[in-house]
């Protein structure tokens, strides 16, 4: 029994707290506390036997005087590893404060920073959004001047061409009219002095076979001309169907017609659309006004030109009624003029002149007349103005679409540098935005160093308590233990070696005090067993006074004698159970003295525990808002990017919306120069007809209109001519036939 403490105090040696996990020290914490309260309890029992029992100072034994030096000699070697415990301890809890100092000020600081990181990465968003807003307004605008330029550059192009070739092709025909007109004008002299001649002779003929064989002569040229008349007839079928060759195509010209017109109409729908999106986006796209008012006036010029096609629609169609009655008028001419189409063909062979280019003429100018509506085609003077009048609008109107097109350049390089310039600050963007993701990955890698720091900090202290042990009892000092904390108790062992020295003192007089109480208690227990004795004593005097007088046989001897016995035996067995007793009082005093120790020290290292478990919450919960943050703060940004995406898919649909109705302009657009390429190709035949160079004929078509008002006044006079010859044969048969029958009459 003696052993016991030795034991128990090698046990703590070879086991020490810091191997220990923290359940087995709660266990031990309860076990001790509970033992504690087992040795309070028994404690309060004998002082209050104390207290009814008188106290004998001078009963000590020495074995008990032995125990309390062990005890001690016990004490003082804890005491010394104590010291020498904290005395390690403090410089690693200093350490490890100065750590966690810099810690929670790098800390605040990165905290700070991460408010600074996050209020510009706000920002930084802001601006991206903004930026993007106005680059995709830019890039659509730029687009759609791309379009327009390109097609007005394309309209410049090709009609650049074309006014080329009609000033080569006008420049040829003037020049080949007057070569015709020089030749008719000669021929025109001839035919004056034949027909002269020809009267002359018809009318003062003296010699009748001479008029005879002129007659059968001009009977023969008849029998040519009815010739020649089959002939035309098959020409004038031949006519009849280029005729309806040409009232096909009119009629699939006027299907065109109805076409364009049908695309004026979703021209028109799709510009009031324009319009409407236009209005919408005018706030946010000030900058793209001019833009929007040249494809403005490019959609009216457009109009303009869609109801200028059907208006000569209309007028092809008035002129088609037109062709008809001149063809009516043409075939009732035909049949009167069939004897004078021979000397026609002789003049028209010494003119080059063909029926098929005098068909040719008419039909330039019935074109003419459909093409500006003109209301007398029978002037053509009148019809040739207006045809100047027509292309000298038309160059106007090339002139102010070439000054547009500058205007729209200098516009497109204008937004070209603000692109550049966009361009610049959004990859200044991007190149931001990714540092800041490095950034936030960088921040994110240091909050998981923090954290593994706060984990090993946690582990730390809790080896520091652990390790640390607190002696300071609570009842003797009168008040709460004054290490509540781990630095307050730290701060209380460095303040040097006298507090240690009072501590050692306040511990001896403690050991002094309990030992004291021991004594007591074990003197208390003597005079109990010397009471008891006397008691017996007495007890046994009593009986002998009562038993004797009744019988001194040997027999109440010897039971007397084996009661005595008894008796002895008794009081043996109860110093065995004293001794007994005390050792297991001084066992329990000194475990009661160790669970004390550890207890306190339990009890300090709890509270210090408590204090650093309730700092690293803190920690965490700190760091869980950041987590947090940093959360709401990605899930915002995929938000935003979300956002983003979807406001670029639907501006990219309204763009492919626009660009169709673009393209939808642009074949109503194409549709019209095909027209007016159609009108310029027919201009061309008309020069190639009248015999002029296509390459250098000027923009107005002066000479195209002067050779055919020469044309017209020839035919006007060919005609008269004709009809002057008709009479003047009609007369000479007439008097021929006269003196014919005189002559066979006598």
């Amino acid at each position: 029994m003696d052993c016991d403490p030795n034991i128990d105090c090698n046990r703590t040696t070879l086991f020490s707290p810091r191997d220990l996990p923290r359940s087995e020290i709660e266990e031990r914490l309860r076990f001790y506390q509970m033992e504690v309260d087992k040795k309070d309890e028994l404690i309060r029992q004998l002082t209050k036997l104390t207290a009814n029992t008188p106290v004998i100072q001078h009963f000590r034994t020495p074995d008990a005087q032995i125990c309390s030096h062990e005890k001690l000699e016990e004490i003082r070697m804890k005491v010394e590893k104590l010291q020498n415990t904290i005395a390690e301890n403090k410089d690693i809890i200093h350490e490890k404060n100065i750590t966690i100092s810099e810690l929670k000020t790098e800390y605040d600081a990165i905290r700070l920073e991460n408010v600074d990181h996050l209020k510009r990465i706000e920002e930084l968003e802001n601006l991206l959004i903004e930026k993007s807003h106005k680059l995709y307004s830019c890039e659509k605008s730029e687009n759609q001047r791309d379009l327009v330029i390109q097609s007005l550059q394309e309209d410049l192009k090709i009609k650049t061409t074309k006014l080329l070739d009609l000033r080569y092709q006008y420049k040829m025909l003037e020049e080949k009219y007057e070569s015709k007109v020089q030749a008719a004008k000669t021929s025109q002299e001839e035919l004056e002095k034949y027909f002269k001649d020809l009267a002359n002779l018809l009318e003062c003929e003296t010699k009748p076979p001479s008029c005879i064989l002129k007659l059968t002569d001009i009977l023969r040229l008849l029998s040519d001309s009815k010739e020649q008349n089959k002939r035309q007839g098959d020409t004038i079928e031949a006519y009849e169907f280029e005729q309806r060759a040409s009232r096909e195509t009119i009629s699939r010209l006027s299907g065109e017609i109805n076409k364009e017109q049908e695309l004026r109409q979703a021209a028109e729908n799709s510009e009031r659309e324009i319009k409407q999106e236009f209005e919408k986006f005018k706030t946010a796209y000030k900058r793209s006004e001019s833009c929007i008012h040249l494809l403005e006036e490019r959609v009216n010029s457009l109009t303009q030109s869609l109801q200028a096609a059907r208006d000569d629609a209309m007028e092809r169609g008035k002129q088609l009624n037109k062709i008809n009655e001149i063809e009516a008028m043409f075939q009732t001419k035909t049949n009167n003029h069939n004897t004078s189409e021979q000397s026609s063909m002789v003049d028209l062979e010494k003119y080059h002149w063909n029926s098929d280019d005098l068909k040719e003429i008419q039909k330039f100018i019935d074109a003419m007349v459909s093409w500006l509506s003109f209301s007398h085609p029978d002037q053509l003077s009148s019809l040739f103005n207006a045809i100047s009048q027509r292309i000298e609008e038309m160059e106007e109107s090339l002139r102010q679409h070439t000054q547009v097109c500058t205007d729209v350049e200098l516009e497109l390089n204008d937004l070209r540098e603000e692109r550049l310039n966009y361009n610049s600050n959004f990859d200044m963007l991007k190149e931001r935005i990714a540092y800041l993701e490095e950034q936030r990955a960088s921040d994110g890698t240091l909050i998981d160093e923090l954290r593994n720091e706060r984990d090993r900090l946690h582990c730390h202290l809790c080896k520091l308590a652990q390790i640390l042990k607190i002696d300071e009892p609570i009842a003797e000092l009168g008040a709460e233990i004054l290490g509540d904390t781990l630095a307050l108790r730290l701060t209380q062992l460095q303040q040097g070696e006298t507090e240690k020295q009072t501590n050692q003192r306040l511990q001896i007089s403690r050991l002094q005090r309990e030992l004291r109480e021991t004594k007591d208690r074990a003197e208390s227990l003597d005079l109990q067993i010397g009471v008891m004795r006397r008691r017996l004593i007495d007890a046994q005097e009593n009986r002998n006074q009562t038993v004797m007088p009744a019988s001194s046989t040997p027999m109440t001897l010897a039971t007397s004698e084996k009661e005595r016995r008894k008796l002895l035996k008794q009081l043996e067995n109860v110093k065995v159970l004293e001794n007994n007793l005390r050792q297991e009082v001084v066992m329990l005093k000194a475990r009661l003295l160790e669970s004390s120790q550890t207890k306190l020290a339990q009890m300090s290292v709890s509270k210090a525990l408590r204090a650093a478990q309730n700092k690293i919450d803190e920690l965490g919960s700190i760091c869980e808002n950041r987590d947090n943050e940093l959360k709401k703060l990605t899930t915002e940004l995929n938000e935003s990017k979300k956002h983003s995406n979807i406001e670029l898919e639907n501006q990219n649909e309204e763009l492919q919306k626009l660009r169709k109705e673009i393209q939808h302009l642009q074949t109503s657009l194409s549709s019209s120069q095909k027209s007016e390429e159609h009108l310029l190709e027919f201009r061309k035949l008309v020069a190639i007809y009248l015999g002029l160079d296509d390459e250098q004929l000027t923009v107005p078509d002066y000479e195209i209109l002067t050779h055919l008002d020469r044309l017209v006044s020839a035919n006007q006079s060919q005609v008269a001519n004709a009809v002057a010859t008709e009479r003047a044969i009609d007369l000479v048969t007439g008097n021929t036939r006269s003196n014919i029958i005189n002559h066979y009459g006598r």
